[in-house]
């Protein structure tokens, strides 16, 4: 029985996440600029994070993240904000490493929490002093997390059953608009 279940599972929804699992990554690496980052004094996983850091502000998903950002600024937050969570819809968990890659934090091993949480601490809305993560954005981020409908793999199943992707959209659409 989990056999059939786990091959039923696999055949109709893993089309659809390896679908959407490659628009997603293909939204936050491209356009892929090679970008140019300062490697002197620099270790080999530094230089690969500051890298990334640089592709994911470049990519199409920050480009709709600016595009969404009339919808983040009342919410408190910006379109850094917004490009991780359009990236949470792989998984939640993206988010946090998101934020590492977007506010560049290129610590590693234990330091990586600290300096992520100071770079969270110290940003502000580009040119200005206005704090992004207050006690209340930080709050309204995990509602909006416990009310909004971001998995991949939901999505997927709930297209397969109903047979059309008219549910599934309702579904984003109502949970993201109540979150």
């Amino acid at each position: 029985n989990m056999y059939s279940n786990a091959k039923q599972y696999i055949f109709k929804a893993g089309p659809v996440i390896l679908y959407l699992s490659l628009l997603l990554w293909v939204l936050t690496y491209f356009p892929n600029n090679d970008p140019v980052v300062n490697e002197s004094g620099k270790s080999e996983d530094e230089i690969l994070q500051m890298k990334n850091s640089e592709r994911i502000t470049t990519s199409y998903a920050s480009k709709i993240g600016n595009f969404i950002e009339p919808l983040m600024k009342p919410l408190g937050l910006d379109w850094r904000v917004g490009v991780s969570l359009i990236a949470t819809f792989a998984a939640r968990e993206v988010f946090v490493s998101s934020l590492t890659l977007i506010f560049k934090v290129t610590d590693t091993g234990d330091d990586i929490q600290s300096s992520l949480l100071s770079a969270m601490r110290n940003a502000t809305f580009e040119n200005t002093d206005v704090k992004i993560f207050t006690t209340a954005t930080t709050a309204g981020l995990i509602v909006f997390f416990v009310f909004a409908l971001q998995c991949l793999s939901t999505v997927a199943i709930s297209k397969k059953e109903t047979g059309s992707w008219r549910i599934p959209a309702l579904q984003i659409i109502a949970f993201t608009s109540i979150a």
